[in-house]
C-alpha cells in the first residue's frame, strides 16, 4: 500500500507540473495568482488522500468537498493530460513543416478538449446500460426453467455513488426482476457511517433467491469490518471462500479479493470442495487463476472498469489481457467480465458505459451454447 501511495503522488505530481508549465507558457501571472495556482496544483494532488483522512475522522461533510472537487479535477487532469501530449506529438510530427504553435494554442486547446471531453464523459457514466447474456448447460436441470442472474459490479457506493445515482441503479436492477442478484466487489467504498439510504435501497431488492456478494480490493481500502457489515445489512450474503445452493443445480461459489493479502489481512481464496452442479465462480478481479481451472463453469468478474476513461483504458488493457465482455476459456469454462455499475474516483467514463449484467441461465445440450441476447 506504501508503495503505491509513493507511486500515485509520483504520477500525479507530474500531471499537474505539466498542467503548471503549459500554464505558465501561456500567460505571465501576477505575483498572487501564481502562489494561488501553486497552492491550488498542491492541494489536488493531496485530494484523494484528503478525501479518506477526512471521511475516517467522519468530517463527512469536508469529505464530501474534497471528493467532488478533487475528483473532478482528476478527471478533468487526465483529460488535459491526454490531449495535452497528443497536441506535442503533433507538433513534434509537423516539426519538418515549420509548425509553432504558440504557448496559449498549446493550453487552450487541451483545457477545451478536456472541458468537452469531462462533460461527454460525465453523460456516459449516467447511461447505465444493461447488457443480456444467455448460457445454456446440461448440468442445468430442466425443471429449473430460465433463471434470471443480475450482475453488478463496481458500485462504488460511498461519497460520490449514492442517492440519487444509486436509486436509478437500483431501479433498473428491480426492474429485471432477478431471481438472483450477486455483486462482484466494490460494491461499498467509503468508511461513512451514514449510508443508511443506501442500504435501504439495496433491501428493496428481493430476489427468490438471494443476494450474494464478494469482497473486492476497495471493501478492505474503506475498512473490511465496515463493508462487510454494510453488504450485509443491504441484504447481501458476502461469500467468503463459501459455495452456496440457492436452487437444485446451481452453485455459487465466492472468493476474496487478494488486496487482503497485500494489506496484511485473512482472506480466504480457495474454492471449496462442490459437486457436478453449474458452479458459478464470483471473484472481483478477472484473473483466471491456475488452481481453479476446471473447478467452475462460469466465472464472473469485474474490477477493470473497461477503463472507464479514454485513453486510460490503452493502458489497462495492457495490464489485464481481458478486460470487459465474454470469453470461452481453454478447460471449456466461460468468463465474463464487468464495465462496472458505478465510477471510481471522477464520476465520468468514456468508451466504456456502466453497465447491470442480466443473464439467464437454463438447461441446454452443451455449456459452450452461450450468446448475447436482445
Amino acid at each position: 500500500m506504501k508503495l503505491f501511495i509513493v507511486f500515485y503522488l509520483l504520477i500525479y505530481s507530474l500531471m499537474h507540473l505539466y498542467f503548471y508549465l503549459r500554464l505558465r507558457g501561456a500567460m505571465t501571472l501576477p505575483a498572487w495568482l501564481h502562489v494561488l495556482s501553486i497552492c491550488f496544483l498542491i492541494l489536488m494532488v493531496l485530494a484523494p488522500i484528503a478525501v479518506r483522512v477526512t471521511e475516517h475522522r467522519g468530517w463527512e461533510a469536508v469529505a464530501c468537498i474534497f471528493a467532488y472537487v478533487g475528483y473532478t479535477w482528476m478527471g478533468f487532469l487526465f483529460l488535459f493530460v491526454a490531449s495535452g501530449l497528443a497536441v506535442d506529438l503533433l507538433r513534434l510530427v509537423t516539426l519538418p513543416v515549420g509548425w509553432r504553435p504558440s504557448g496559449k494554442f498549446m493550453f487552450f486547446l487541451p483545457f477545451f478538449l478536456g472541458i468537452i471531453a469531462y462533460l461527454y464523459g460525465y453523460y456516459e457514466a449516467t447511461d447505465l446500460r444493461v447488457e443480456r447474456l444467455v448460457i445454456e448447460s446440461p448440468k442445468i436441470p430442466p425443471e429449473a426453467g430460465v433463471i434470471r442472474l443480475v450482475q453488478v459490479s463496481d458500485v462504488h457506493m460511498g461519497l460520490i455513488v449514492r442517492e440519487e445515482r444509486l436509486r436509478r441503479m437500483v431501479d433498473k436492477v428491480r426492474a429485471l426482476n432477478p431471481h438472483l442478484l450477486v455483486s462482484t466487489g466494490d460494491l461499498v467504498d467509503g468508511q461513512m457511517d451514514t449510508l443508511e439510504e443506501s442500504i435501504h435501497l439495496w433491501r428493496r431488492v428481493k430476489p427468490i433467491y438471494g443476494k450474494y456478494a464478494v469482497t473486492g480490493n476497495h471493501e478492505y481500502y474503506a475498512g473490511i469490518s465496515h463493508a462487510l457489515s454494510v453488504s450485509e445489512d443491504a441484504g447481501f450474503k458476502v461469500l467468503r471462500g463459501e459455495a452456496v445452493k440457492p436452487i437444485a443445480g446451481l452453485c455459487l461459489v465466492g472468493v476474496d479479493d487478494p488486496a487482503g493479502k497485500y494489506v496484511g489481512l485473512p482472506t480466504a481464496l480457495d474454492i471449496p470442495s462442490r459437486g457436478s452442479d453449474f458452479t458459478i465462480l464470483i471473484k472481483h478481479q478477472p484473473s483466471v487463476s491456475i488452481k481453479h481451472a476446471g473447478l467452475f463453469d462460469l466465472q464472473l468478474s469485474g474490477h477493470t472498469h473497461a477503463g472507464q476513461l479514454f485513453p486510460f483504458s490503452l493502458i489497462t488493457a495492457v495490464y489485464f489481457k481481458r478486460q470487459e465482455g465474454f470469453y470461452r476459456l481453454e478447460d471449456e469454462s466461460m468468463l465474463y467480465i464487468s464495465r462496472g455499475t458505478g465510477t471510481w474516483g471522477p464520476p465520468v467514463r468514456i468508451c466504456a458505459p456502466p453497465e447491470i449484467t442480466l443473464i439467464e441461465l437454463k438447461h441446454g445440450k452443451k455449456t459452450e451454447g452461450a450468446h448475447f441476447g436482445k
